[in-house]
């Protein structure tokens, strides 16, 4: 054998090692080629994340107390406890911590809702902050993710320009800028839902095992973030009968996605279901109002144009499933969503709110691109096809789509400030007295200042009289001025906070009660101070009255806060005493 050729196995070395040079620079090229994907999604990102930012400092929303929606405050009471258990570093005891921070800040939603939202506002919130603006910039994040879904998801099928143009258009949607706008749970739903339909539509068209697992995970994060979610389940059957690929149900991969929802979701729905049930309308209208209701609202909220479009889009896909008997995987699996939605929508007895719909605005859009694309088409050759349906579809949203919403509640943040930073007050019993819209947001902004837990909050709605979360089943506690009286010194309550609702709402019984009982008794009980509110833009001079009391601060009996029908429970606090629950 020569020096300079040595053979293995009658292959020479010569012929081995370039080969070996290219399998061991592979994992390199496939890093490089992750690392570009990356980089380019972070910066198509931004180019969403900014318009993002810009809409919400247009439409005012960094100047909103979490007061826009009933469910807003709660949301971010929610988060903020979770932000606190974590930064406690004591974590013996989670259902008693939630027990005690409810008593302080009695707008604690979880189990309401399930807990991924809160999660993700709790980390958020450890890196950053707490604060209201911090938080209207992870609702902008959000925002900018569920664009990039859409772009990404459409671009190979219509092209990189329409699914650039759909992703702004999306957006611009008046209902999708109130979302950005405020702290709730619609906007990650729909970004988990859209992923999961996605996801779902790549298992149709690869059948690679990892697709439906990941339909799985999204699909569970969807669930958990909030129930509507659970329109999930019936994507695979409208999925699958669209496409009419029957065999995928023997791929194990299938059902086993079905298990990690199953497993994940079913504990948490279950333990849960006492407190999920206060939320149901059953004695709401029939399910032909309920559907009349939400495509109305889905027609209204897309503007003449985009539904058109959307349409057109639809009936697209339904020639090709009348000439083929089957549908692409990705518009069948958008369709699959939607409808299963609107099947929730109309059997479940949540009531109705266009909220809901967030999951089918993106379907929409999508369908209003495929619509845009295919007009183009038909165009004469000397138009260019990718231009003309950008201009289609964005000129069909900016004349009957555009509009941008400017109504934000605030005004509680200074009177907040005012009782927390009192020395007097503090560690001190307030009484908030308004509609669910006031209470929790002046909740929301004394848990905000306050050092928590401080000072604890008593909601009128709940120690005066007690419903259903969605208000139903009134019942008043007090029968008398006198009565009430003995029932405030007795605690004592320092301070109460009268929050006036506007004068087309018309005053709870408790409300009226407390007032009077107020003007009666002016000898303990003195205005401190009036405060300016706004509900929707509209500001209401003195809507926000203080009283402290003054002359008498015997008392110390033991509050307590029935929660017999959502926990079984009634929660019992002496001031300054740490919590306990009794089980009746």
């Amino acid at each position: 054998m020569s020096a300079d050729l040595s053979v293995t196995g009658g292959v020479s070395r010569a012929a081995i090692e370039p080969r070996a040079a290219l399998v061991s620079s592979a994992p390199n090229v496939e890093t490089a080629a992750s690392r570009t994907t990356f980089l380019s999604n972070l910066l198509i990102w931004l180019m969403f994340f900014v318009p993002v930012l810009c809409l919400q400092w247009y439409d005012h929303a960094f100047l909103g107390e979490f007061g826009n929606y009933p469910d807003e405050p709660a949301h971010y009471v929610t988060g903020l406890m979770i932000h606190d258990y974590f930064a406690s570093l004591h974590y013996f005891s989670p259902i008693r911590f939630a027990e005690n921070y409810y008593v302080h800040y009695p707008k604690v939603g979880i189990g309401h809702w399930p807990p991924v939202f809160y999660l993700m506002q709790a980390l958020w919130t450890l890196l950053f902050s707490t604060s209201h603006a911090s938080l209207m910039v992870l609702m902008a994040a959000f925002s900018a993710m569920l664009a990039l879904t859409l772009y990404s998801m459409l671009k190979d099928t219509l092209g990189r320009p329409i699914s650039f143009a759909a992703a702004f258009v999306l957006l611009a949607i008046p209902a999708v800028q109130a979302q950005a706008g405020m702290l709730m749970a619609d906007i990650p739903v729909a970004l988990f839902s859209i992923l999961a339909a996605w996801s779902f539509a790549r298992f149709l068209d690869t059948e690679r095992s990892a697709e439906a697992l990941r339909f799985g995970a999204f699909s569970t994060l969807a669930i958990m973030t909030k129930g509507s979610a659970l329109a999930l389940v019936l994507v695979p059957v409208i999925a699958i009968r669209l496409s009419r690929k029957w065999d995928l149900w023997r791929r194990p991969a299938l059902w086993a996605s079905a298990g990690i929802v199953l497993a994940v979701c079913g504990p948490w729905y279950w333990l849960t279901r006492r407190m999920l049930s206060g939320s149901w309308e059953p004695d709401r209208s029939g399910w032909l109002d309920v559907a009349s209701f939400y495509l109305k609202h889905t027609f209204r909220m897309l503007g003449w144009g985009l539904a058109i479009l959307a349409l057109v889009g639809l009936l697209v896909v339904c020639r090709e499933f009348l000439r083929a008997s089957n549908v692409s995987a990705l518009w069948a699996s958008l369709i699959a969503l939607a409808a299963g939605l609107f099947i929730l929508l109309f059997t479940i007895p949540t009531g109705t709110d266009d909220r809901y719909l967030s999951p089918v605005i993106p379907v929409a859009v999508a369908f209003a691109a495929l619509g845009a694309s295919y007009i183009a088409s038909k165009l004469p050759a000397k138009w260019p096809s990718a231009a003309a349906s950008v201009a289609l579809l964005v000129s069909c949203f900016v004349f009957t789509g555009l509009r941008f919403p400017r109504a934000y509640s605030h005004g509680y943040g200074v009177v907040a400030q005012m009782l927390v930073s009192d020395p007097v007050l503090d560690h001190s019993v307030i009484l908030v007295s308004s509609d669910a819209i006031g209470e929790g947001t002046l909740i929301s902004q004394i848990a905000m200042r306050d050092h928590r837990p401080g000072h604890i909050v008593l909601r009128a709605n709940e120690v005066l009289a007690r419903s259903d979360w969605n208000g139903a089943n009134y019942r008043l506690f007090f029968s008398a001025s006198h009565e009430l009286e003995r029932y405030l010194e007795s605690i004592p309550v320092r301070a109460v906070v009268v929050s006036l609702p506007p004068p087309d709402a018309p005053l709870q019984p408790h409300q009226t009660l407390l007032s009077r009982t107020l003007a009666a008794n002016t000898a303990n009980w003195k205005l401190q101070r009036t405060y300016p509110s706004w509900r929707k833009g509209v500001e209401y001079p003195g809507s926000i009255q203080v009283y402290l009391l003054h002359g008498h601060f015997g008392g110390g009996s033991a509050i307590h806060i029935d929660m017999q029908r959502m926990l079984g429970r009634v929660f019992t606090l002496q001031p300054a005493i740490q919590p306990t629950s009794s089980t009746q």
